[in-house]
């Protein structure tokens, strides 16, 4: 059971919360495709030395 001031509060939150979450929204999602792209583009030489390791990884468990 919720009063009316519990209520109201709870009104006045959301009021404020939602708009200001809808503004952030964009930001968000252009972070982290800006990041996915840098991580991309920088992780070219990750996935290439991961690849690698794999491979050799692979290699070894063949080997055996």
């Amino acid at each position: 059971m919720t009063t009316s001031k519990e209520q109201s509060i709870c009104e006045t939150i959301w009021q404020h919360v939602i708009p200001r979450s809808t503004m952030l929204w964009p930001a968000l999602v252009f972070a982290i495709t800006g990041g996915i792209i840098l991580g991309l583009v920088k992780g070219r030489r990750i996935a290439l030395l991961v690849s690698e390791a794999v491979r050799r990884s692979g290699v070894r468990s063949k080997t055996r």
